[in-house]
């Protein structure tokens, strides 16, 4: 599977480049909340930044937008190399049964390195800004949970979309696959919104794939951040352990359903 591994330093670089403009955004756009919040942690401000949707305002749109940013910048980039890659090797991928298995797994296993390199490149530029602006950790051991636990839900959400993507792309093509998924990423959202606010049925919230990364809905959320800024769900078990658990299975059972996609596949 290795020598199916090939990390494009070209879009490597592009990604962290990316990833540290859009931190500095996120980082001075919620630095000027941190007073008014009477929270101004390094807790709080990674949490503002990379862990708050606020259920009652996605109506609004501007809360949603701002948590859909990283991941539409993450997918403009990386969103088809799937599809790309598979159009440009369909020979050597085809020849033999094994050997596509073997690519979908080193593909699967490089794009979830850019994916981790783009998102920790976020928090070291975040909390180098936070640093030079003289915001620290209150707790220094659940600050430091706090933070894993956001890098953690954030990176395996998005393996967990881009493995979708890449499922959908093997049977449609890329265009049709990243509508489909941030159609029903926002779809669930909206959803989620309408059950907190009619009260109706509120616990599929934490069943919807797209909700696991949001660390604000919760039930278990480190010490360090303004109890004003969570949100109540009242969703004793959407505990940060279960969204990675939940996270880790649909990632697994979408690669092995693309596996068995692309073995039944002919020369494209």
């Amino acid at each position: 599977m290795q020598k199916y591994i090939n990390i494009n330093y070209s879009l490597l670089l592009k990604l962290l480049l990316a990833g540290a403009l859009l931190s500095l955004f996120l980082g001075l756009y919620h630095h000027q909340a941190l007073g008014p919040l009477f929270c101004t942690s390094l807790e709080c401000l990674f949490f503002l930044s990379y862990g708050e949707v606020s259920i009652t305002e996605i109506k609004f749109l501007f809360p949603l937008l701002l948590w859909l940013l990283p991941q539409v910048v993450l997918f403009y980039f990386i969103g088809s190399e799937l599809g790309t890659d598979l159009e440009r090797n369909a020979v050597y991928i085809f020849t033999r049964t094994q050997q596509r298995k073997e690519w979908l797994l080193a593909k699967s296993l490089t794009l979830f390195i850019y994916i981790l390199v783009y998102f920790s490149v976020q928090f070291l530029v975040l909390w180098a800004f936070a640093a030079i602006q003289g915001i620290h950790l209150v707790d220094q051991q659940q600050g430091l949970v706090l933070i894993l636990s956001l890098l953690s839900l954030l990176v395996l959400l998005n393996v967990m979309m881009l493995s979708l993507m890449n499922f959908l792309t093997l049977i449609t093509n890329h265009i049709t696959a990243f509508t489909i998924v941030f159609t029903s990423n926002i779809g669930s959202l909206f959803l989620s919104a309408f059950l907190y606010e009619s009260t109706w049925r509120i616990s599929i919230i934490q069943w919807l794939p797209f909700t696991q990364g949001i660390l604000a809905w919760h039930s278990t959320i480190p010490a360090g951040v303004n109890p004003l800024l969570l949100q109540n769900l009242s969703l004793s078990q959407f505990t940060i352990p279960f969204s990675l658990i939940y996270l880790v299975v649909l990632t697994t059972l979408f690669v092995i359903f693309g596996i068995q996609r692309i073995e039944k596949m002919d020369l494209l």
